[in-house]
């Protein structure tokens, strides 16, 4: 959500599956993906999935822009190759969808193994964005040497954000903002849940939010009348009343 109009302009692609036996949710499939070293197929075939189902809802919104989580290891320059040859980003180019490529700040390493292949990236209109941005040990040298387009602050920071005693962790959002400002870098806040903490990032520079408070992960059909609910809600006027509608003769 893009805090100085509070209109969608982006999502966050989830990678959800069930079956008979139930819902298989991250932290059980990631592990089982990282063993068998099938992690670039595995976000190759989320991205087609997510494009698939997202190009024609967002025929009339360019450079809607959606994210994906990529692993470290593909976007390393030895490994960049494979990545290059996919199919997936001339797609989101023809779709005229921004992909933003969010790598968590945990798995970024030095900053510079996978810097090349980020510029790489960067060039065919890729926006790169540091997840969870605050819980890493990375120095600002490391972060530098990426130049992302996009910091993501980590909800462990904002969950202190509007409560009575604002903790050390609420107190390092105005550092991280501070860092992005001086560095030329939007700044995200995940994990928004009550008013009082889009109230007081209103009031900071802060670029976008995303979390609970404006939605849940859902499935396509539904973030499509989200949209649609979101667009209406916007063209509805803020004073007056609407006016009355003329009844019409029947001939």
């Amino acid at each position: 959500m893009t805090l100085d109009t509070m209109k969608c302009e982006g999502c966050e692609v989830a990678a959800r599956f069930e079956d008979a036996q139930g819902k298989l949710f991250p932290d059980e499939f990631i592990p089982i993906i990282l063993e068998l070293e099938l992690t670039w197929e595995f976000t190759e075939i989320i991205i087609a999935k997510a494009l698939k189902e997202l190009t024609p809802l967002l025929a009339r919104r360019p450079n809607f822009k959606v994210g994906v989580n990529f692993f470290q290891a593909d976007l390393d320059d030895e490994r960049i190759q494979t990545v290059i040859r996919s199919p997936v980003f001339e797609t989101a180019t023809q779709a005229k969808i921004s992909l933003s490529c969010e790598i968590l700040e945990t798995g970024i390493g030095t900053g510079t193994s996978i810097a090349k292949s980020l510029e790489y990236l960067r060039s065919i209109g890729c926006q790169i964005a540091i997840d969870d941005f605050g819980t890493g040990y990375s120095n600002l040298a490391q972060i530098k040497a990426l130049n992302p387009d996009l910091v993501k602050i980590d909800k462990i920071f904002i969950d202190d954000l509007g409560t009575q005693s604002e903790s050390a962790r609420g107190v390092f959002v105005h550092a991280i903002l501070g860092i992005a400002d001086a560095h030329g870098m939007k700044v995200c806040a995940e994990g928004v849940e009550t008013a009082e903490q889009l109230a007081l990032l209103k009031t900071q520079n802060v670029d976008f939010a995303q979390g609970y408070y404006f939605a849940r992960p859902m499935p396509i059909h539904d973030f499509a009348l989200y949209l649609l609910d979101q667009s209406l809600q916007h063209k509805m006027p803020t004073t007056g009343r609407l006016p009355k509608l003329k009844s019409a003769a029947l001939v």
